[in-house]
């Protein structure tokens, strides 16, 4: 069961990262990162086709939820 989870580690000391090295990243992941942003944009297009077609459902049942 996912709930049975409670402690998650954290790490306590985060050291800084500097401008240079996260654009040294950003131009080393240009691929990586456009990939990651076009699977975030689909689902979220996902979610909001998900949300409109279960409210449309809604409607059409009489008020019955999913």
């Amino acid at each position: 069961e996912m709930n049975s989870f409670k402690r998650i580690n954290r790490n306590s000391f985060k050291p800084p990262v500097s401008e240079e090295i996260k654009e040294m990243v950003r131009r080393n992941f240009t691929r990586e990162i456009e990939f990651y942003q076009f699977c975030r944009q689909r689902l979220h297009r996902q979610f909001h086709a998900l949300k409109l077609s279960q409210a449309g459902t809604t409607i059409q049942d009489g008020g019955s939820s999913l």
